[in-house]
């Protein structure tokens, strides 16, 4: 695939992923612009990697992680909680509503593996939950 056709696939789904994370839409706009910048930067280098998508997934990661810092983090945020993978995987299924095969296609893994981290992902945030509901019993929050 070439750096175009690349980025006609997979900009409107990174911009909903940075949106999803940052809330001024001009600057997750940048964000991603940003990343496609640094994606064309190494594009050759990403054709020859094992996955030109898992390491553009990266690059975007990097980028939106530097700009969507929580402002009140609290363990229900899934990126305070979760693995970054295991919390992008979260996003881009469970809030943006991608197919488990487009999240594994974006994110440069297997189906197979955005079905374990998802699973993953509901038993740590069901724990965080009943972390929190203790805390607050406890007067902790």
């Amino acid at each position: 695939m070439d750096y175009r056709a690349f980025y006609e696939n997979y900009h409107k789904l990174y911009l909903l992923y940075a949106q999803a994370r940052i809330p001024r839409s001009t600057a997750a706009t940048d964000v991603v612009s940003a990343a496609f910048d640094d994606i064309a930067f190494v594009w050759t280098t990403a054709l020859s990697s094992p996955s030109a998508a898992a390491l553009a997934w990266g690059l975007l990661r990097q980028r939106v992680a530097d700009s969507a810092r929580c402002p009140s983090c609290r363990p229900a945020c899934a990126h305070c909680v979760l693995r970054p993978v295991m919390a992008d995987a979260v996003v881009l299924h469970a809030y943006i509503g991608v197919s488990l095969s487009e999240t594994a296609t974006v994110m440069g893994l297997n189906k197979g593996d955005i079905g374990a981290l998802l699973c993953g992902a509901r038993r740590r945030l069901a724990d965080s939950r009943r972390l929190v509901r203790a805390m607050s019993h406890m007067g902790l929050q």
